[in-house]
């Protein structure tokens, strides 16, 4: 592996993160086939240029939020079956795009839910080979090696982020010594991973499939309620921005975001009672990913021992921490096989 170049990537069902080098980049995890009705025209001086098009299979997709401008028929898969599909496959050589602009022999770290981790197998044979990308006119080479690829629990970076520095040397933290409950709120999925001096406790790990999801969902019945259609991709957003546009005007949504991120939270808790001995099996809870600051004060208020990951904390935004821990974890990996060979 000397030769190759690492990154993590963690082909989240909402998000895609991606880890090279210096280099962060994420963008949601949604692609479409270029729709070229209006190629070739932009408001110049007006509108940004940060189009995210990729040539592959012989087609042009539209990658990410370019998808609104580019894109002709959204596509989105949420279910586990999706690592298996052409969908995945693009997603993968996007993420590869964004990350290196030569060609490479790449060693990724990447990453699945606790609940489908024993798909890994499928997962590397569909992400191994020979990648041939197109962009910005320029045709990069990438080779993906099977035995290159390593994958982890979801949520198990997180930890890997606090337990090593970001050139992947062991800190002084104490998590190697603890009994650690990660939760990761994702789009699709809310990941629990129990780590016992940083090994994964089988009976302590799962995966549910209430997350972000759910909110985005009561974000569009709401919406349709008052007669506006929202986007299955475009409801990340409005619950972001907490409104969408109604007759002209901004139609708040925060004491409704407030509501439905108690009914998450409760779903959430109960999963921690039922797993981690009623959050007595764990010394610490982190709570981590993209929908952790919607639920993480209504779990400190029940346990005390609940810990956000926040970017002060961190150093890197919470949906970008299990990413950045993989890469970490990738070059500590590297460097235990670089001093075997010596």
């Amino acid at each position: 592996m000397a030769s190759s170049r690492l990154i993590s990537i963690d082909l989240g069902n909402g998000f895609t993160k991606v880890r090279a080098g210096k280099r962060r980049f994420s963008f949601p995890s949604v692609i479409a086939v270029e729709d070229d009705t209006t190629a070739g025209f932009e408001a110049v001086g007006l509108a940004s240029n940060h189009d995210f098009v990729i040539g592959y299979h012989d087609k042009r997709w539209a990658i990410g939020e370019t998808v609104l401008t580019h894109g002709l028929m959204p596509v989105m898969i949420a279910h586990r079956s999706r690592i298996t599909t052409e969908y995945y496959q693009i997603l993968f050589a996007a993420a590869l795009a964004s990350a290196f602009t030569e060609n490479v022999v790449v060693s990724p770290v990447v990453s699945l839910p606790p609940a489908a981790y024993w798909d890994k197998d499928k997962q590397k044979e569909m992400i191994a080979g020979e990648y041939t990308v197109t962009r910005a006119g320029i045709e990069y080479h990438y080779r993906v090696p099977y035995e290159y690829i390593r994958v982890v629990p979801e949520g198990f970076g997180t930890a890997a982020l606090f337990c090593l520095d970001p050139r992947g040397q062991v800190t002084d933290s104490d998590l190697f010594e603890r009994e650690v409950g990660i939760v990761d709120v994702g789009t699709y999925t809310t990941d629990f991973v129990q780590l016992s001096n940083m090994k994964v406790v089988k009976r302590g790990t799962d995966s549910i499939p209430h997350a972000l999801s759910n909110i985005h969902k009561l974000v569009r019945t709401y919406a349709a309620s008052q007669g506006v259609d929202i986007d299955v991709h475009e409801a990340d957003e409005v619950l972001r921005k907490g409104c969408f546009l109604l007759s002209g005007r901004r139609e708040a949504l925060t004491e409704h975001i407030q509501q439905w991120s108690v009914e998450l939270a409760q779903v959430i808790a109960a999963r921690i009672r039922t797993l981690w001995g009623g959050g007595d099996a764990v010394e610490l809870i982190l709570v981590t990913g993209g929908g952790c600051s919607y639920v993480a004060d209504l779990l400190f208020a029940e346990w005390p021992h609940v810990q956000q990951v926040t970017r002060e904390t961190s150093k890197v935004e919470p949906w970008e921490a299990n990413c950045e821990g993989c890469y970490r974890y990738g070059r500590f990996l590297q460097a235990l096989e670089t001093k075997s060979r010596k």
